[in-house]
């Protein structure tokens, strides 16, 4: 009697997450997409709401199209089927060819960006892709000619990422900003003066759009504070990136206690990893973008990609190079060199996005030199993706065999 085959607990676990994700996000979509039909056909007016509504609809459809390859072949090996290759052209090629229409996307999504009714039924899913096909992109110069394992394995980290890290660090940083905020009000109620200031300025707030001119008098002097600037900047700058690159590695450190992955393995699932956490990131603050902003914040979205994308495939490196070399320095200045590029950035960001709020020319000048810093930093990123890309390759290419030595006299 011949013994049953062993399940492979992995597959089943992937084709079970795969699904959970599928039935949350479709379901989602097809709602979404109903409700606004249903608004429209009852007269309402839905000019305001209906692009926020489709974005999300969209968003939730394209995710659920994402996890479909890794359920197929998840499936697929708990059957012991033959798993087909998704591509016959090198991932590379087939990214930079899709990249090839990314100007183009922008460019239609931006003449439709404010015309009535193209904004909410063109620009979408215009979104979608204006997100997605930059991540593909970085993530297969990352992984170029490196031997990666297969197919089932990476869409599995895909899968993973796109809802333990950024459910993670939401959790995570909503926690520590109430952490926060509870600290600031203790230390204003032991401090009355300060306490009856807050509550006059409450009262002055109550009724008024945060974003009229107005309240923007009455903040501005709490805006232009370097107590508030630091605080503002520690959070930013430092507990996001601490938490969000402490999550986004989820995936690769499951893989790795699981199987002891090289190091080369472990940058790659990171790549994927990071990738997945960018593009869910991104889609979800681009769901209220229109107008003739949506181009180039779309633009700016692309640095944040790619620095999800490398600091996530470093740490997976050094997570790799841990549990399989005992390499723990490695994974200690990884994590760091993480979190800094990540801080970096954020802070950079966050003096660009002050020149919104009109706080004067100082503040317009260091807007346009962090705008600047920005640039030199993802080009520093991209620099490090490609390094890091050789450096493994060189890591895995065999030792050429010396020549034998004829020493017979």
């Amino acid at each position: 009697m011949n013994p049953s085959p062993r399940i492979h607990v992995p597959s089943l676990l992937q084709f079970a997450l795969s699904g959970v994700i599928f039935m949350l996000t479709l379901p989602v979509a097809v709602f979404t997409v109903v409700l606004v039909l249903a608004a429209l056909m009852s007269g309402q007016d839905v000019s305001q709401n209906a692009p926020v509504l489709l974005s999300a609809a969209w968003t939730a459809f394209f995710v659920s199209l994402l996890v479909i390859p890794g359920a197929a072949l998840a499936l697929m090996r708990l059957f012991g089927r033959e798993r087909p290759r998704l591509l016959r052209i090198s991932p590379l090629r087939a990214a930079s060819l899709a990249l090839l229409l990314w100007p183009v996307i922008l460019f239609i999504g931006w003449l439709s960006s404010s015309n009535g009714e193209l904004t909410w039924l063109v620009l979408p899913p215009l979104q979608v892709l204006a997100v997605a096909l930059p991540v593909w992109w970085f993530i297969e110069v990352g992984r170029s000619k490196l031997a990666d394992g297969n197919a089932q394995r990476g869409w599995g980290i895909f899968s993973l990422g796109l809802v333990a890290g950024p459910l993670l660090a939401m959790v995570l940083e909503l926690l520590a900003i109430i952490a926060l905020v509870i600290i600031v009000i203790m230390y204003i109620s032991l401090q009355p003066g300060l306490a009856d200031e807050v509550m006059r300025l409450v009262e002055r707030l109550q009724g008024l759009d945060p974003q009229s001119p107005r309240a923007l008098d009455l903040l501005r002097p709490y805006l232009e504070s370097p107590t508030f600037l630091a605080l503002l900047a520690g959070v930013v700058s430092g507990i996001v990136p601490l938490i969000e690159e402490l999550v986004k590695p989820l995936p690769v450190l499951l893989l790795a206690l699981w199987r002891k992955i090289p190091p080369v393995e472990g940058f790659i699932a990171g790549l994927i990893s990071g990738g997945a956490f960018g593009l869910v990131e991104s889609l979800g603050l681009a769901s209220n973008l229109q107008g003739e902003s949506w181009a180039p914040v779309l633009a700016t979205r692309v640095g944040t990609g790619l620095l999800h994308i490398v600091t996530t495939s470093l740490v997976g490196w050094g997570l790799a190079s841990a549990i399989r070399e005992k390499r723990w320095l490695r994974l200690l200045l990884t994590y760091i060199s993480a979190v800094s590029l990540h801080g970096i950035w954020n802070l950079l960001g966050i003096s660009v996005g002050v020149e919104s709020l009109n706080l004067g020319p100082a503040f317009d000048r260091v807007a346009l030199f962090a705008a600047a810093g920005l640039a030199l930093l993802a080009l520093l990123l991209y620099t490090i993706l490609v390094r890091m890309n050789l450096r493994l390759r060189r890591d895995a290419a065999p030792t050429p065999a010396l020549p034998a030595v004829d020493v017979r006299p």
